[in-house]
C-alpha cells in the first residue's frame, strides 16, 4: 500500500477504482492467469481481429459504410465513407445511424456503447458463441439502418 499512498511523492495513481480493494484483487488474478498463459493477449487480439473482420464484411455485404477502428481488443464502430485519422475525422460521422444501431442491438440483447464514440471492448471470457451472435444480430438489423443512409 505504500506505493498507493497519496503522500508517496515517487509515484501519482489516480482512479476511481485503482486502489479498490476488489479491482486489486481482479488485477492480481488477471495478471496471476497472464502467467499461466503468457500468449493470452495474442490470442485475444487474434480473435478480436477475427471479430471485427466479419462485423467488416457484414456491413459491407449490406452496402453500410463504417470504419472499424482498433487497438488489440479495444474497437470503435463509425458510421462514415472516410477513413478516421484523428478526432477532427469524426464530426461527419452518422451519430443518428449509431444511435438506432445501439437501440436496436440493446433490443436484441447486445449491450454496447450508447455513444457513437464510444468503445467496444472484447475479453477473455468472450467466446465464439458471443461472437457469432453478436454477428448475426448485427446482420439482422442492418436492414433497418440501410434506410437511414
Amino acid at each position: 500500500m505504500m506505493v498507493t499512498d497519496p503522500k508517496n511523492p515517487k509515484s501519482a495513481i489516480a482512479g476511481t477504482f485503482t486502489t479498490n480493494p476488489l479491482t486489486m484483487v481482479a488485477a492480481y488474478a488477471m495478471l496471476r492467469e497472464i502467467e499461466v498463459d503468457s500468449d493470452l493477449y495474442l490470442k485475444l487480439n487474434s480473435t478480436t481481429e477475427k471479430f471485427i473482420d466479419k462485423l467488416r464484411d457484414v456491413f459491407t455485404s449490406k452496402n453500410i459504410n463504417v470504419f472499424i477502428g482498433y487497438v488489440g481488443s479495444i474497437f470503435q464502430i463509425y458510421f462514415t465513407e472516410k477513413e478516421i485519422r484523428n478526432y477532427r475525422d469524426t464530426v461527419q460521422i452518422n451519430k443518428n445511424m449509431y444511435k438506432t444501431f445501439f437501440t436496436s442491438l440493446l433490443l436484441k440483447g447486445v449491450f454496447t456503447s450508447h455513444s457513437p464514440y464510444g468503445r467496444w471492448y472484447t475479453s477473455t471470457a468472450h467466446t465464439w458463441k458471443e461472437y457469432d451472435e453478436t454477428i448475426a444480430k448485427t446482420e439482422d438489423i442492418l436492414k433497418d439502418l440501410k434506410t437511414m443512409k
